[in-house]
């Protein structure tokens, strides 16, 4: 019969390399979409191909090791919008970013990387010493830190009274939500259509 079912990560899929005895994680591997293979995420020889099947893959318990592109684009353009929820330009072009990819230590530490134009995806903010988030996250009525933190600092108590936006970050509910007092015209454009940086509105 059949052998052992062998676990292959994203960093196995379309490398090249046939791990599965019937080489099926090398197949459907046709793909214009390609990345310079990360040092530690395989062979770096030749270009990956990105497919649907190793784009925006968890990075498991060591992500140095998991990478699959080294400018972190595996992480980019996911098929599913719950896991690509900041909205940003990527070398001007409009892009989803992996939440994994955001306010991360292995992007913004390890690779030293900033993804967005407008380094929005390094907008991260510490409502408490055990939370670290994106600031787009404060306020929104979704409790992130254990301690609710998130929910009841400063910036939360001076939110505008009528005015909503979609915040660039999209949280859980995708809608419009309140905005921060301290982010209107602070040089920092957090909702998608910019209204927060209109002078003209405020």
């Amino acid at each position: 019969g059949p052998g052992p079912r062998v676990y292959v990560g994203a960093t196995g899929i379309c490398d090249n390399v046939a791990q599965c005895i019937d080489s099926s994680d090398e197949r459907n591997c046709s793909s214009a979409d390609t990345c310079e293979a990360a040092l530690f995420g395989g062979p770096v020889n030749e270009p990956r191909k990105l497919i649907e099947k190793n784009k925006c893959a968890p990075w498991g318990s060591n992500a140095k090791i998991l990478l699959v592109c080294r400018d972190i684009r595996d992480q980019m353009n996911c098929s599913q919008p719950k896991h690509s929820p900041l909205i940003c330009d990527v070398d001007s072009y409009p892009t989803n970013i992996s939440a994994r990819a955001v306010c991360s230590s292995v992007v913004m530490v390890i690779f030293n990387m900033v993804l967005c134009d407008d380094a929005m995806d390094r907008q991260c903010v510490n409502p408490d010493r055990q939370c670290t988030l994106h600031k787009h996250r404060l306020c929104d009525g979704l409790s992130d830190c254990a301690s609710g933190a998130d929910e009841s600092g400063a910036v939360c108590r001076y939110m505008t009274a009528e005015a909503t936006c979609i915040r660039k970050y999209m949280t859980g509910h995708r809608r419009g939500l309140a905005i921060p007092q301290k982010w209107i015209l602070d040089g920092v454009i957090d909702c998608v259509d910019g209204m927060d940086e209109m002078e003209s509105l405020w």
